[in-house]
């Protein structure tokens, strides 16, 4: 059941106190230790690390793919708990997710509307499919025509295009990218992430955007965290983050960026 709120008002999703260890070799490797954020209803979180940084696993916490050791997701102010079906299919109408590859993420033998119908289909979303299919693709600026095509026939771009429609098929209130312009081609990345821009905007859409890349979130995110060897070691508002980074490891990733002006800053 869902109980009062307990987080602060407007804020749609909150994680307290995360930890996760996996054992290696019967040795305990924390991927995460006490991690917490929250993201505001309608704006946009990032998360920011390096490859085994924990981003992954946080990720997988938040779209209840792995429980923690300890610590809670709050959603709208009420606790999760993903082992209570019902609560969770309620929650994965909510939060949909887009991940780094559209190839390998969206089936092949699949037409495109078979593919965008998955989620609505798995969440027992009564609408009329096919309205609903024309109304994503037309948001993701793609004609609905292509419906009856296989995703082979498309670009890279096109495909990414496709796999948010997907993830915004169930009308969730929370969009979770992970990575979603790094196996993209460099001319595509702006078109895609100006896409998310305009679906945030037009759809008061919350977004959480997984990235190594501090320069993409810096142009999308007005929160970013930073996390390493499982420990948020930042926590502030972007902006915040690039014109006076604390942590010597943010510095560093700063660093990395050619020009400060090219990530919107």
């Amino acid at each position: 059941m869902m109980q009062e709120n307990k987080s602060e008002r407007g804020t749609i999703l909150e994680a307290v106190h995360i930890s996760k260890a996996f054992r290696k070799h019967s040795e305990a490797v924390h991927a995460l230790r006490d991690v917490s954020f929250s993201l505001p209803d309608g704006q946009s979180l990032g998360i920011v690390g390096e490859s085994g940084a924990g981003k992954s696993t946080l990720l997988n916490i938040i779209l209840g793919l792995e429980h923690p050791d300890s610590g809670t997701v709050f959603y709208r102010g009420a606790p999760l708990d993903f082992h209570s079906r019902r609560q969770t299919a309620a929650f994965h109408r909510e939060v949909q997710a887009v991940f780094q590859d559209p190839k390998s993420s969206l089936d092949p033998r699949m037409r495109v509307e078979s593919i965008i119908e998955e989620p609505l289909r798995a969440l027992h979303i009564e609408c009329s499919y096919r309205q609903r299919v024309a109304a994503v693709l037309e948001s993701v600026g793609l004609d609905p025509g292509i419906a009856d095509r296989y995703p082979h026939e498309f670009s890279g771009g096109q495909r990414q295009r496709i796999a948010i429609a997907r993830a915004l098929a169930p009308r969730p209130g929370i969009l979770v990218a992970d990575e979603p312009l790094s196996a993209l081609d460099v001319s595509v990345r702006m078109q895609i992430l100006e896409l998310l821009k305009e679906l945030k905007r037009q759809l008061s859409l919350s977004i959480i955007l997984v990235s190594h890349d501090l320069a993409i979130v810096a142009q999308l995110c007005e929160r970013t965290i930073v996390i390493r060897s499982g420990t948020v070691v930042e926590s502030s508002p972007t902006r915040s983050i690039f014109m006076n980074p604390q942590n010597e490891y943010t510095q560093q990733l700063i660093s990395a960026i050619p020009h400060l002006s090219s990530a919107g800053i």
